[in-house]
């Protein structure tokens, strides 16, 4: 059988692994995609923000077969909230189409399935269903939940999510909604035209046959709650996809000659909103940490595994919690068996970092496309840490205001060193929202240093 060279390959043209393509591609290496192209379609919704990210990457979201913004009404604990939207999608165009700006960025596609991954002393290698092996100087795991488990994985409660089309009345509105019920929680997507699709997740453990889901899945569109909010639903709706939702952290640990993105290292409920935004977060992360992997020494490889754990594991911990906090917010349904489960994992910690007043520390950053160590500003309302406002080396900025000799005034402030006069007003102005526009002294954290 055939060999394929190439400077990196993605195993999964899934959006992390097609995003990623188009990104490396963009950058100068020799990319390849594989993908089987076969996945089955289903509905899904884009944050306004994944959307953005795209624009901001010069991919037209209308080329990218995203739909426009529609209004999504939430009934969670019996109040009614409409104050969010989303983006629609068939996730087979959407794929495709990211695909296919892969390939006009000039990554190679194979459209085939990838079996196996395999590290190597130099690179690693996939082999393809045909028989046929691709060897790269890097191989990016993307084959989503469909990707082998790696040691010491954190799995929360099963959940699967029955979905499919049926109809409704032709001229509504169109709109999504999510409803929680007794036993899960269902999302829904009307296009205005008499098609809607239905999502309805659920504990697996309650799916023992084709039966039973669909047992279930009459039982939570019969709910009171359901036909108030959206009307009756057919009685033959039968769910033609049944998916696995629950959140697992794949693989705790980096593997710098197999890394991974998307939900082939973290998958989430999609409760929490953000599974879609990590993929492609995680897809741009990948830039930087490729250059680091095939071109930097021991010091920068370490950072790539310092700011994997912080924006891969990190994340994971961060948005399970917040999932956590919004079934913990639906109080009619605690002592339900679905709801329980949901209400204690991973643990009882805040979804971000407890900080009661600015800090600083020293975190991995991405500078120019590369992985630098930098100081960072840590606040009540950026738990996270913030490296640059406004281009400008947020730490610096305040030092130097600090060591100002005359208070530093909005209106007319002298230039930060490095920053023109717009960044400066930027700068001055963000400082001022937390009460540090004069300088304040601020204490260090752990691994951080004082101003």
């Amino acid at each position: 059988m055939s060999t394929h060279r190439c400077d990196i390959a993605i195993a999964g043209g899934g959006p992390a692994g097609a995003f990623a393509a188009i990104l490396l591609a963009r950058a100068g290496y020799d990319t390849t995609l594989i993908d089987s192209g076969t996945s089955p379609d289903r509905i899904e919704g884009l944050s306004p923000r994944v959307v953005d990210t795209f624009r901001r990457s010069d991919l037209d979201p209308a080329v990218l077969a995203i739909g426009p913004r529609l209004p999504r009404r939430s009934l969670w604990s019996g109040k009614t909230d409409s104050g969010n939207g989303e983006h629609i999608v068939s996730r087979r165009r959407f794929d495709q189409a990211l695909r296919d700006a892969a390939a006009d960025a000039g990554a190679g596609l194979i459209t085939t399935r990838a079996e196996r991954l395999t590290a190597a002393a130099k690179g690693a290698s996939v082999r393809l269903a045909d028989g046929s092996t691709i060897e790269a100087r890097l191989v990016i795991e993307a084959r989503g939940r469909r990707a082998p488990m790696a040691a010491g994985r954190l799995r929360g409660p099963a959940t699967i999510a029955l979905s499919g089309f049926t109809t409704t009345t032709p001229g509504a509105t169109p709109a999504t909604a999510v409803i929680p019920v007794p036993e899960g929680w269902i999302w829904c997507v009307d296009d205005g035209d008499g098609k809607r699709w239905l999502q309805l997740s659920a504990d697996a453990d309650a799916i023992t046959d084709a039966g039973s889901a669909d047992a279930l899945c009459r039982r939570m569109l019969d709910d009171d709650t359901v036909i108030a909010a959206i009307g009756p639903t057919e009685t033959d709706f039968s769910p033609a996809l049944h998916r696995g939702t629950d959140s697992v952290l794949v693989a705790p640990e980096f593997d710098p000659k197999l890394p991974r993105i998307g939900d082939a290292a973290v998958a989430l409920d999609p409760l929490s909103g953000h599974g879609m935004f990590f993929a492609v977060s995680s897809a741009l992360a990948m830039v930087p940490i490729a250059d680091a992997l095939l071109n930097g020494d021991a010091e920068t490889i370490d950072y790539a595994r310092r700011f994997y754990a912080d924006r891969i594991v990190g994340t994971f911990y961060r948005q399970v919690r917040v999932g956590r906090d919004f079934y913990r917010l639906e109080e009619r349904y605690a002592e339900e068996p679905f709801w329980a489960k949901r209400r204690d994992f991973p643990d009882d910690m805040p979804a971000y970092g407890v900080v009661t007043e600015p800090q600083v520390s020293i975190a991995v950053v991405v500078e120019d496309n590369r992985l630098v160590e930098r100081e960072i500003l840590v606040t009540p309302d950026h738990p996270g840490g913030v490296a640059r406002v406004a281009g400008v080396p947020i730490v610096a900025a305040l030092r130097e205001l600090a060591a100002a000799e005359t208070p530093i005034q909005e209106s007319d402030p002298p230039l930060i060193s490095g920053a023109d006069r717009a960044q400066t007003a930027a700068v001055i102005a963000w400082l001022a929202e937390r009460g540090l526009a004069g300088g304040a002294d601020v204490r260090p954290i752990e691994g951080g240093r004082k101003v």
